[in-house]
């Protein structure tokens, strides 16, 4: 019975996918397994082109240069001109770059690189014109840019508003026109894309800093650089073989222009250094002159020196005569000096006699004089206060006669005014009751007035409006009359008591006044009883002191005169002693007088012979003086006719040193080297060639790893399609029977393992793609820190990784198949017959084999009878664990790279660089110099040669 090709068909794949749901795990094995091997191998793969196509997109950018022109003589305006007028140049950037210490804010001294660019000029298009990405460009001198980025680690420290102080050589001391720099911006350059170290044969030999300033910083219209972009280079990937070669057929062109621009800067430098031996020439003859001015000068000044030591020689012969004449005129006035003070020496002892006399009574004699005048002083005092005493006696007297008569008067008033004023006192307090009481009355009838007038307001409208209403003629009642009858009654009785309570306030006032009044005259009268009783006291009172003073007084004089009348003998022989002095004192004073004289006579010729006798030693010391001189001016004669012809010498040596300078300088300027440009393009950039390098490695990498996981994944896709294929023998047996073909039958176990390939490879493709270059370029960031991952599309990778895929899975599936498709069906029906068993090697091996479990010796058994399952078990956990082992072996070698090579290769802790050549001694001398021995350190000459 056969079923019709349509209901085979469709019983057919529903058997298929029956089959996938059943053996779902086997399926997501194969998926698994072709999706890692696909991912790995597009993702390797594509991480070189995708970390090409980001740096060639972040050059392309940024503007990297094509081609670096650098020279060994510097680079013109001129010389850009030329380039810019070559074909296929689209922009040249000059540049000059330098290198030199600078120190830190915190002290730190390291090397840095020195960009100079035009930023205004050259504007956002120059070649290799950095990014900013905080603050702003330099402007002018004492401003710079510091390069500093996530990976570029360089210059990470510093931040904006930071000094930096440029330390150049002396060479290099006028170039720059600030000192310190200021950062105003941070920025990245396409020229430091990696976070590398840059050798420099200045300072620490490593550049640790880098800096763009602006051209304003420098004193120089020399360039170091020429950035040269290339027309038609932008959308040429700069990795490929395009690009290269449109670069290097524009640098032949360029070397070639660089021979003919070398040779006319060459002459321009011939010419300048020309100039200069012009001018050194000039400056030389123009110093000869000027020395040989002054050699002649110095000669005549010898000369003229020399006449003048011949002269003060005459002169010092004439001195020493006129010394000698003085000598003999001071010999003569010293004989009679010394007879005038013999003659002053025999009168002295009288004149000191007299003079102690003198002395002695002078203070005495004034002393008495002075008592005589004071006695007579105190005499005529006492005779003045006697009188005065007897004048106040007679003045006391009669005071007290007029106090006494004061007090008799006094008495007489008081007792006459004491009846008087009590009197009034009785009448004044009478009359201030009865002011009292009016008042109070007045108070009442101003109360009832008041009441009385409020009575009237109360009633006043009422009787206004009856008398309007009476004279207007209208009926009114005999009550309004009343009423208007009794308020003009009580009006005419309110002001009659209002006039009333006038007069009596009145009457009250002149009581009061009449009241104060009598007070008034009262206490004047009390007041003057007081007063001249006060006066009388006073009067007492000043009697009584003046009666003190008096007997003070009167004591005083009586104790003065008995003073006066015991000093009268003392006082009289005094002025005996006064007349006696006054009769002798003029006699000494004029003997004293003669020999001061005397003595003066005698002194002005001491001082005369004194003055005359220093005038002769000052002479003689000036005339010893003047012939040391002379001795020190012909020494120093001497001394400067030697130095004259030392230095005549000296001339004439630095005159032909002078000359020979200037022949080497022309002959250096005969033998000048050639110079010569050098071409360079993104080549010789460390950054370029450093990331070139690690793309290249990527790709290496790439070749090697996917090809474990596609064995793997065959040998896991031949293993379970072959698993598969032995449990489902007995079905492609049946399915044989019914007549499909063997290509239907493999189709089945080819799109079962097709599929979870082809799906495993559609995963894995988007994973890798995604996901693997992403993590190295991650990994790569932290050399290279610069722009984002950019994919490149690559669909012949696809077709490549989906084709190996495949390739295995249904590879392995076919290889699976085709054995047991070429049995009969009825083979196939038939269980399959199991191999035959055989004795393995390990039972020969007796003890091992005896202690073996029943289970494990079935295991060995059954390991060994299938020898092909045995070796893809081997192969396949090989290869697993050769990955493994791969990949911590890596991890470990890269681990160790560094103590190894600083622990077993480079063993040095410093390097040192001279800038000129050293000779072994000169080099251990300097180790010396620092505390090393020779055995510390490894001499070495360094140096680069073209091969």
């Amino acid at each position: 019975m056969r079923l019709s090709g349509r209901n085979m068909k469709k019983n057919y794949w529903l058997m298929v996918l029956r089959t996938i749901r059943e053996s779902f795990g086997r399926f997501i094995a194969i998926f698994a397994i072709t999706g890692l091997g696909v991912g790995f191998l597009v993702g390797l793969l594509c991480t070189a082109p995708d970390m090409k196509q980001s740096v060639d997109t972040y050059y392309d950018e940024e503007r990297l240069f094509d081609l670096n022109v650098k020279s060994t003589k510097g680079l013109t305006e001129a010389d850009r001109a030329a380039v810019e007028q070559m074909a296929d140049v689209e922009r040249v950037t000059p540049s000059y770059q330098k290198d030199l210490p600078v120190q830190t804010e915190d002290g730190e001294q390291v090397t840095a690189r020195l960009h100079v660019l035009d930023f205004f000029a050259e504007g956002d298009e120059a070649v290799n014109r950095p990014a900013l990405k905080e603050g702003r460009f330099p402007e002018k001198a004492g401003e710079c840019a510091a390069i500093s980025g996530s990976a570029f680690s360089a210059g990470a420290g510093l931040k904006i508003g930071d000094t930096v102080r440029l330390e150049p050589e002396e060479d290099d001391d006028e170039l720059f026109r600030e000192r310190e720099l200021v950062v105003v911006g941070l920025a990245s350059s396409p020229l430091y894309m990696a976070a590398e170290q840059v050798s420099t044969s200045v300072g620490s030999g490593t550049v640790a800093l880098f800096f763009y300033v602006d051209r304003s910083e420098i004193d120089t219209d020399i360039f170091t650089d020429f950035h040269i972009s290339l027309e038609g280079c932008t959308p040429l990937d700069t990795f490929g073989g395009a690009y290269q070669e449109a670069v290097d057929g524009q640098a032949e062109a360029l070397e070639a222009l660089g021979r003919e621009r070398a040779q006319v800067r060459d002459q321009e430098i011939y010419d300048e250094a020309m100039d200069e031996i012009r001018e050194a020439e000039d400056e030389y003859r123009e110093k000869r002159a000027d020395a040989e001015q002054e050699l002649f000068d110095a000669k005549q000044e010898l000369t003229d020196a020399e006449k003048k030591i011949r002269d003060g020689e005459k002169e010092l012969a004439d001195g020493k005569e006129e010394l000698a004449d003085g000598k003999r005129e001071l010999d003569k006035a010293e004989k009679q000096l010394s007879d005038a003070g013999k003659e002053l020496d025999k009168n002295k002892s009288q004149v000191d006699k007299a003079r102690k006399t003198i002395k002695e009574n002078e203070g005495k004699i004034e002393e008495a004089r002075k008592a005589v005048e004071t006695f007579d002083e105190q005499k005529k005092a006492w005779e003045k206060g006697v009188r005065e005493l007897a004048g106040a006696k007679k003045t006391l007297d009669e005071g007290r006669e007029k106090l006494a008569k004061g007090r008799t008067e006094y008495e007489a008033a008081k007792a006459q005014a004491d009846p008087q004023i009590e009197k009034a006192r009785q009448e004044l307090a009478a009359a201030g009751e009865q002011i009292s009481q009016g008042e109070q009355e007045l108070a009442a009838r101003e109360k009832v007035l008041a009441e009385h007038k409020a009575s009237l307001d109360a009633i006043e409208k009422d009787a206004q409006a009856v008398a309007a209403a009476i004279e207007a003629g209208q009926p009114v009642t005999d009550e309004m009359r009343q009423l208007l009858s009794g308020y003009q009654a009580g009006k005419v009785a309110y002001e009659q008591g209002k006039t009333a309570l006038a007069e009596a306030r009145q009457a009250l006032e002149g009581a009061k006044s009449r009241y104060e009044a009598g007070k008034a005259e009262l206490e004047a009268q009390e007041k003057a009883l007081a007063d001249a009783k006060a006066e009388l006291d006073v009067s007492e009172k000043q009697l009584d002191a003046g009666e003190k003073e008096y007997n003070k007084n009167k004591k005083k004089l009586d104790e003065a005169g008995k003073k006066i009348e015991n000093a009268e003998p003392q006082i009289k022989e005094a002025r005996e002693q006064i007349a006696r002095w006054d009769k002798n004192y003029p006699a000494m004073k004029k003997g004293i007088a003669d020999y001061e004289k005397g003595l003066r006579q005698y002194r002005t010729g001491k001082a005369a012979f004194d003055k005359h006798k220093k005038e002769y030693e000052d002479g003689l010391t000036e005339l010893e003086e003047n012939e040391q001189k002379l001795k020190d001016a012909r020494a120093e004669y001497e001394d400067g006719l030697g130095e004259y012809e030392d230095a005549e010498a000296e001339a004439e040596q630095e005159f032909a040193d002078a000359e020979a300078e200037i022949a080497d300088a022309r002959r250096e300027v005969e033998e000048l080297e050639p110079g010569e440009w050098y071409v360079l393009d993104r080549n010789t950039n460390p950054s370029y060639v450093s990331f070139d390098n690690n793309s290249e490695k990527v790709s290496a990498i790439a070749r090697v790893f996917p090809v474990f996981f596609f064995l793997v994944a065959a040998l896991v896709c031949m293993t379970t399609m072959k698993r598969m294929v032995d449990e489902q023998r007995t079905q492609i047996g049946v399915l044989k029977a019914l007549g499909y073909s063997n290509g239907q039958i493999m189709s089945k176990y080819l799109f079962y393992s097709g599929s979870a390939a082809l799906v495993g490879s559609a995963l894995g493709y988007g994973m890798g793609v995604a996901g693997l270059p992403w993590v190295i370029w991650e990994i790569y960031g932290m050399i290279y820190g610069f722009a984002p991952l950019e994919h490149a599309m690559l669909p012949e990778l696809a077709a490549v990784s989906f084709a190996a895929a495949l390739l295995c899975s249904m590879g392995a599936t076919w290889l699976s198949c085709r054995m047991e498709l070429k049995r009969q069906a009825s083979d196939l029906i038939r269980p399959k017959t199991p191999k035959a068993g055989r004795r393995v090697f390990l039972e020969y091996i007796t003890p091992l084999w005896r202690h073996l479990s029943f289970l494990h010796k079935v295991s060995v058994r059954n390991v060994l009878r299938y020898r092909s399952r045995l070796i893809m078990m081997v192969l396949g956990i090989g290869g697993c664990t050769a990955l493994l082992c791969t990949g911590f072996g890596i991890r470990d070698s890269i681990a160790h790279v560094a103590d190894d090579q600083f622990d077993e290769i480079t063993l040095y802790d410093y390097a040192v660089t001279f800038q000129d050549g050293q000779t072994q001694q000169t080099a251990e001398d300097y180790l010396a110099r620092y505390g090393w021995e020779r055995e510390d350190a490894l001499l070495v000459h360094s140096g680069s040669v073209d091969v």
